[in-house]
């Protein structure tokens, strides 16, 4: 069973510039098409509360970043790039501090003010998922009620479940056994 994890364990130095954030994070609203880090960002500061909370993080990663909390990531098979799973702010934000012109109008002088003088990251340490399954698995391990991390609010955990959903061709059965969630 531990081999199963074993990437867990592993971490390996990507650039953040290869790195691609996920459409389907729970956090963003799926109705909303997100192709640059500013549409990324719009939707992750939509709320007041939430964009707070990214104004936070992103002060705290200006100041000093700290790979404390994993960033998940798995390859694509068929486009062989790296995609988000967990930390999708975080590599959101680490991107915007690197070139400020990709901010939104809105936020661009609070981030440009930010990076000042701060050297740019180009890589940081990822744990690679073997697939998507695995990913979501360590989405589901971390963002359980149990956590002690953020929680997601009550609808970015409905749009995962229905991700989930979705993916597992409508079957309630797999869903509640890959995600330890009750019906």
């Amino acid at each position: 069973m531990k081999e199963k994890y074993d990437w867990l364990e592993k971490k390996t130095p990507r650039s953040i510039e290869q790195l691609r954030l996920w459409n389907e994070n729970p956090r963003l609203n799926p109705e909303e098409k997100h192709i640059t880090l500013a549409d990324f960002t719009e939707d992750f500061i939509a709320d007041d509360n939430e964009k707070k909370h990214f104004f936070d993080l992103l002060k705290s990663i200006a100041e000093e970043y700290v790979p404390a909390d994993p960033i998940i990531v798995w390859r694509d098979p068929e486009s062989q790039k790296f995609y988000v799973a967990e930390g999708n702010r975080r590599v959101l934000a680490l991107k915007l501090l690197n070139d400020p012109n990709k901010a939104p109008n809105s936020i661009r002088a609070y981030v440009r003010n930010l990076a000042k003088g701060r050297m740019p990251i180009d890589k940081i340490k990822v744990n690679v998922a073997p697939s998507l399954e695995d990913a979501e698995w360590y989405i589901n391990q971390r963002n359980s009620v149990s956590t002690l991390q953020r929680p997601w609010s009550r609808i970015q955990q409905q749009r995962w479940i229905e991700t989930l959903y979705k993916n597992y061709g409508n079957n309630i059965e797999l869903l509640t056994a890959k995600s330890a969630m009750t019906q």
